[in-house]
């Protein structure tokens, strides 16, 4: 049995799990538009079904991808008005962290005691914001590529070549980022590898809450917070579910990113 504090509410993970499915498709039906020409991605194209079918896909998950985003902007919106924009629970940067970017850089060197960190790290704010400005971009390039002809009457010819290179650099930024950065510091850095369970089961371990985010243990206590966590670990199914889905994200952006970078060092592209 094992004491554990709730993390992420039911709300937050399904956000993040229609982003994850949503976003890997992206990604694949993306990349197999854009590498179409070489072998690796006429393959992708037709095992998705074909280029007509990659093309709908890619645009109608892209509007499910917005519509979503903008569930979220408006649950946060509520949610932060509440609970105030720059409180221990805020994802909205401060000079907290600022100062906890400085004190764990003395301790890498070895020049003092890591910091204390709250319930979202500075790290974990990057990650959030990483994502969050970059919707906006693919939602409003991508309705412009999609709709070239409306477009064109609004904007000028020269605004499309633009939209197109804008759609293409954020896409790959993301997916780099997500595939290397998000991947590592959320599943496969020593202390949450081979896959961290958090954001499918919305709990975190007790002991685990003390050693890694030790602000946030201090403020549950204060708050007579820190014994109401649940003590029933997940179903045997469920964690098999939730691993198998994990483990089937983390493989096919690895998988994307690894051809993606081959196919960009043969062409050229950087």
């Amino acid at each position: 049995m094992i004491r554990t504090q709730k993390r992420f509410t039911l709300l937050d993970r399904f956000f993040h799990l229609s982003l994850m499915i949503t976003f890997l498709i992206q990604g694949a039906t993306g990349l197999g538009q854009l590498y179409i020409t070489t072998p690796w991605g006429l393959a992708l194209v037709r095992g998705l079904g074909g280029y007509e079918r990659v093309l709908a896909t890619h645009y109608g998950v892209g509007v499910a991808m917005t519509l979503l985003f903008l569930a979220h902007v408006a649950h946060a919106l509520v949610r932060m008005g509440g609970r105030g924009w720059l409180g221990a629970d805020s994802l909205v940067f401060s000079l907290r962290d600022v100062r906890h970017f400085g004190q764990n850089m003395r301790w890498v060197a070895g020049k003092g005691p890591p910091a204390r960190l709250g319930r979202w790290s500075y790290w974990e704010k990057f990650d959030y914001w990483a994502v969050f400005w970059g919707m906006p971009i693919l939602a409003v390039t991508g309705l412009m590529l999609y709709h070239s002809v409306a477009a064109s009457r609004y904007f000028p010819g020269w605004s499309l070549n633009i939209a197109s290179f804008l759609h293409r650099a954020e896409a790959l930024l993301a997916m780099g980022y997500i595939f290397l950065v998000h991947f590592f510091m959320g599943h496969l850095r020593p202390s949450a590898f081979p896959l961290n369970p958090v954001i499918f089961t919305g709990d975190m371990s007790t002991e685990a809450v003390q050693e890694e985010k030790p602000a946030w243990a201090d403020d549950l206590k204060a708050q007579g917070l820190w014994e109401n966590g649940a003590l029933t670990p997940p179903a045997p199914l469920v964690k098999l579910a939730y691993t198998l889905v994990g483990y089937a994200a983390v493989a096919t952006g690895l998988y994307l990113l690894i051809n993606t970078l081959i196919l960009m060092g043969r062409m050229g592209l950087h």
